[in-house]
C-alpha cells in the first residue's frame, strides 16, 4: 500500500459567543478528523494561528503535502483529501475543492440535490467523486481549504514564503480546482433576508414583531419592501441585538417569554425559532396575547419527519450539527400535524401552509419508496424539509 503523508493545519480561532457557532468550531474539527481516517493516509493535525507565515508552517512539516484550512466551519473527508493530493501532485500546483456554499464561482459544487445532514453529505461526496472527474486551472482559490505539494513549496524563494497563508494565495503560481472533491461549509448564521416570510405579510399591516430577530437581516429587508411597517425586534443574544438595532424601530434584548407590549401587533414573525424554546406552546399562547384581535402569526420551522432524520434513526443514529434540521440548538421537534395542533390549541387557524420540499438523494429516494411501499411512511411528509405557515388569531384561548 502506497501511504501518503500529509499535515493538516487547522486555524486556532475564538468563535463568536453564539451557541451554534461555538459548537460548529469543535464539531467541524472533530468530524473532519473522523471522516479523514484512512489506511492509506498518514495525517498529522496541527493548530495554527492565521498570522503564522508559510515559512513557519513549512518548518514544522515533515510530509509530502500540506493542507491549510482557513475556515473552521467546514467538514471534509479522506476521499476529498486523497483526490486533492492527486491533483496537486499531478500538476505540481495548489489544489482546492468545490463547496456547497462557494466563496468563489469556480468552486461551486453542482449537486443533484441539497443534503441536510452528515449521512447525506457523505453520500453526496461519494456521488460527486464518481460523476465529476475533471479539474480546472484557476487564477486564485478559496482560502477555506487548499492542498499544496511540498515539491511546489520547496522550489520557491524563501522571501515568497515569509507571508501569511492568505497573502501567499494571492501570489502567481499554478492553482487547480478539483471538481471531484466536495467540502461542506456551514456558512453564515442568521443572515437570511427571509423573503419567503416577508411575502406572507398581508396588506394593512402597521405594527410587526419579529421574535428572535438575530442580526436583523429580516427587518433590513422588510424595510426595503414595506417601509411603512413599524418593526420591533426581540433577540436574546446582546451582540446580535445590537446589530439588529440598526434596522429596527425598537429592539428588546432578552427572552421572548419576558417581552411585554402595551400595544397589540398586527403580525408576529417567528422564523425558525420556536424549536429552540423550552416551552414553545406557552410562547404560542403568548403570541396570541400580543396580537391585535385580527392579527397574524407567520412562522417557519423544520420537519422532524424528514427522511434524512428518519433513515438515520432507523439505523440507531442521531447526530447534532451546527445548523439545519438537526441543529444543536433544537430542543423541541414538530411535524406538520403537531404544529397544526399546537396552533389550534393556542387560538390560531392556519390559512397558509407551504411545504419546503427538496428532491432526495439517490439513497433517500430508494429509502422513501421502500418505506411507502411497506406502509410505514407518508411520501409527502418524508420529503418535507420544513413548513412555512401563516395563521390567524381566531378566538380567546382558555386560561
Amino acid at each position: 500500500m502506497n501511504i501518503k503523508n500529509i499535515t493538516i493545519y487547522w486555524p486556532d480561532l475564538i468563535p463568536e459567543d453564539i451557541e451554534e457557532v461555538k459548537f460548529s468550531y469543535s464539531f467541524c474539527y472533530q468530524k473532519s478528523q473522523t471522516l479523514c481516517a484512512a489506511d492509506d493516509l498518514r495525517i498529522t493535525w496541527v493548530k495554527y494561528s492565521p498570522d503564522t507565515t508559510m515559512h513557519s508552517l513549512l518548518s514544522r512539516t515533515d510530509s509530502d503535502f500540506i493542507l491549510v484550512v482557513g475556515d473552521p466551519e467546514i467538514v471534509f473527508t479522506s476521499g476529498s483529501v486523497r483526490s486533492l493530493m492527486q491533483t496537486a501532485e499531478t500538476h505540481s500546483a495548489a489544489a482546492g475543492p468545490v463547496y456547497n456554499l462557494p466563496g468563489f464561482p469556480e468552486q461551486q459544487a453542482f449537486l443533484s440535490t441539497t443534503y441536510l445532514n452528515m449521512s447525506s453529505f457523505t453520500e453526496m461526496e461519494r456521488e460527486i467523486y464518481d460523476d465529476a472527474g475533471f479539474e480546472q486551472e484557476v487564477v486564485t482559490l478559496d482560502p477555506s481549504l487548499v492542498v499544496f505539494p511540498m515539491s511546489l513549496l520547496k522550489n520557491m524563494d524563501e522571501e515568497l514564503l515569509d507571508i501569511t497563508y492568505r497573502d501567499f494565495l494571492q501570489l502567481k503560481y499554478r492553482k487547480y480546482v478539483d471538481k471531484r472533491a466536495l467540502v461542506h461549509r456551514f456558512g453564515e448564521y442568521y443572515n437570511s433576508e427571509r423573503l419567503d416570510l416577508i411575502s406572507l405579510i398581508p396588506e394593512n399591516i402597521s405594527f410587526l414583531l419579529d421574535a428572535g430577530c438575530a442580526r436583523g437581516i429580516y427587518g433590513k429587508s422588510l424595510k426595503k419592501f414595506r417601509p411603512e411597517i413599524e418593526v420591533t425586534g426581540v433577540e436574546m443574544n446582546p451582540e446580535m441585538a445590537a446589530e439588529a438595532g440598526k434596522y429596527y424601530d425598537r429592539i428588546f434584548n432578552g427572552r421572548i417569554e419576558d417581552f411585554h407590549s402595551d400595544r397589540g401587533f398586527d403580525l408576529i414573525n417567528c422564523g425558525d425559532m420556536i424549536e429552540h424554546l423550552h416551552d414553545p406552546w406557552a410562547v404560542l399562547r403568548r403570541f396570541y396575547e400580543l396580537l391585535s384581535p385580527s392579527g397574524f402569526l407567520v412562522l417557519s420551522l423544520p420537519n422532524a419527519g424528514h427522511w434524512t432524520m428518519v433513515s438515520d434513526l432507523l439505523l440507531g443514529k442521531f447526530e447534532y450539527i451546527p445548523v439545519g434540521i438537526q441543529c444543536i440548538g433544537h430542543i423541541r421537534w414538530f411535524t406538520e400535524d403537531s404544529i397544526k395542533q399546537a396552533l389550534m390549541e393556542s387560538g390560531f387557524a392556519v390559512d397558509v401552509l407551504q411545504r419546503e420540499i427538496l428532491p432526495p438523494t439517490r439513497n433517500g429516494a430508494e429509502f422513501i419508496q421502500r418505506m411507502v411501499k411497506a406502509g410505514y411512511g407518508n411520501e409527502q411528509a418524508l420529503l418535507t424539509k420544513g413548513m412555512i405557515i401563516r395563521a390567524r388569531k381566531i378566538w380567546i384561548s382558555p386560561q
